[in-house]
């Protein structure tokens, strides 16, 4: 259901619809680990960009973050909306960012799990964003349809 390379390419993270995510050696095929604990179809993967920690996404609403060479769940960011769609870092991986079925984004801290913004919750009419980070993480919310009752909450 999700591919993601690792930064440095030797890696391939794959998500699947049986709540599992796998990390596959790119160069030879080989699976090296398996990462279960989901219990929804996992829909996002992504790795951090020193490639130390990777991110799940899953139908049941729940990301999480694991520690690729051990394989240990290192935190869990509960969304109380719906079903995750996409997941992934910031550039620094100070900072998660999760797409929710609903259109809801949230911005989460990487180590505390504290959930920081709620960007543009109940957007309707499928709307595509762009969603950048500026310094200070500031995020910039372009939409190219209207909005019905989008807005920037700061939780």
């Amino acid at each position: 259901m999700s591919v993601s390379f690792a930064p440095d390419g030797k890696t391939i993270l794959t998500g699947s619809a049986d709540g599992t995510a796998k990390l596959w050696d790119t160069a030879s095929g080989q699976l090296l680990h398996t990462f279960q604990n989901n219990t929804g179809s996992i829909y996002s993967v992504s790795y951090a960009s020193d490639g130390k920690t990777i991110l799940t996404g899953s139908g049941d609403g729940i990301a999480k973050l694991w520690d690729t060479a051990s394989g240990q769940l290192l935190r869990t960011f509960q969304s109380n909306t719906s079903g995750l769609l996409s997941v992934s870092f910031a550039p620094d991986g100070k900072t998660v960012i999760t797409g929710n079925f609903d259109g809801t984004v949230a911005l989460w801290d990487t180590a505390s799990g504290q959930l920081l913004r709620l960007l543009c919750p109940r957007l309707l009419d499928n709307i595509w964003l762009l969603i950048g980070a500026a310094l200070g993480l500031m995020p910039w919310i372009v939409s190219f349809a209207r909005p019905k009752h989008g807005f920037l909450h700061k939780v």
